[in-house]
């Protein structure tokens, strides 16, 4: 009986022991969420950071630092709480290029921890993803433009040339042909009678 008390009583401590472990470690203070998120990458550069923490903070001993790609701090940054759980840092103009906040923070539980958040703000003339250009034909040569044919109907073709007008002196040519011709069967007619009228009187 007295066994089965202290192997219960060894089994009770150990579940407590645990549940105080658990509670200890939950009670750390961590990153949450921050603004903006780590890796983002910003056309343009924030006017501040902003991180909230799961558990409350004491905040004369948490820092949050900006260093630039080199590991080297900014100046100009300016540290301020917003709750109980919230730190922000107001940042000066930042040039394109990587950056990482780092932050060291004491819980009210007594805990210390720390970690970093980065982001890169983006070159004012850098592409931003979108869809490609069309591929050039082989060899790099474009394709020449066809050129128009020279038909009666294409653009830019000369219009045909108009049929020369009849002028004054070819009209009344023309109209006096038949006349003429006219004139002289009857002249040639004339003459064949006169000559056999001359062979009658001569026989």
């Amino acid at each position: 009986m007295q066994i089965h008390q202290k192997t219960s009583l060894a089994l009770l401590a150990t579940l407590l022991l645990f549940a105080s472990a658990a509670g200890t470690a939950q009670a750390h203070a961590g990153l949450e969420e921050s603004v903006p998120a780590d890796g983002a990458v910003l056309s343009a550069p924030p006017p501040e950071v902003r991180v909230t923490f799961t558990e409350p903070l004491e905040f004369e001993l948490s820092t949050l630092t900006l260093v630039d790609a080199q590991g080297q701090p900014v100046p100009g940054t300016t540290q301020a709480a917003a709750g109980d759980r919230i730190l922000t840092l107001r940042l000066p103009p930042l040039p394109s290029g990587a950056y990482r906040v780092l932050w060291r923070i004491l819980a009210r539980d007594g805990h210390v921890t720390e970690g970093s958040i980065g982001f890169t703000v983006a070159a004012s003339g850098q592409e931003q993803p979108g869809e490609p250009p069309a591929p050039a034909p082989a060899g790099g040569a474009q394709p020449a433009p066809a050129e128009p044919s020279a038909g009666p109907g294409a653009p830019g073709a000369a219009p045909a040339a108009p049929p020369a007008p009849e002028t004054a002196s070819e009209r009344p040519t023309r109209s006096l042909l038949p006349w003429i011709a006219a004139g002289g069967l009857a002249v040639a007619g004339a003459a064949v009678v006169a000559l056999g009228l001359r062979g009658r009187r001569g026989g």
